[in-house]
């Protein structure tokens, strides 16, 4: 008889395997794939695009406020330490989301440099920086995602998209 991992003094039966290696990740692989839906969702917004997703019951506005910075996007700081100075313009964007629904605002931001983004809801706000950089003759595939959750709360992230 083998001693169990754990400390103990009765026998430990070992159940017989009832399922095969390949019916096991088939089903982690179908849970994984239910489990970021609404994330690979985000995922086919345009370079610069604000992407407003609702995650409470009920409808929430949103305010998004983008200020560009710098022409360098490597001038972005720590993700909610304030600009120090003033900005080279600044876009404000209204959202009014249905509950699970989202928004997008296809290239708020269409150059490259450093920007200041602040997203309001009803349950408080939130900031980050979003550094885009050309490529090709374009932005970066970097855009902002602010999700509100069931709170009313937003966050705010930086993806990289397609």
């Amino acid at each position: 008889m083998r001693t169990p991992p754990c400390e103990t003094t009765s026998p430990v039966e070992e159940a017989p395997v009832t399922r095969s290696r390949r019916e096991y990740l088939t089903a982690v692989a179908g849970a994984a794939m239910i489990a970021t839906a609404g994330c690979l969702e985000s995922e086919t917004a345009e370079a610069g695009s604000i992407v407003v997703r609702n995650h409470s019951e009920e409808t929430v506005a949103v305010t998004v406020v983008i200020s560009k910075i710098s022409r360098d996007h490597g001038a972005t700081r720590s993700h909610d330490e304030p600009p120090e100075s003033d900005p080279i313009w600044r876009r404000e964007f209204s959202f009014d989301v249905a509950n699970d629904e989202r928004e997008v605002e296809p290239t708020a931001v269409d150059e490259p440099g450093a920007y200041y983004v602040e997203a309001s809801a009803p349950g408080g706000t939130a900031s980050d920086w979003l550094g885009l950089y050309s490529s090709g003759g374009d932005i970066a595939e970097d855009y902002v995602y602010v999700g509100v959750g069931e709170n009313g709360v937003p966050t705010i992230s930086i993806t990289h998209g397609d």
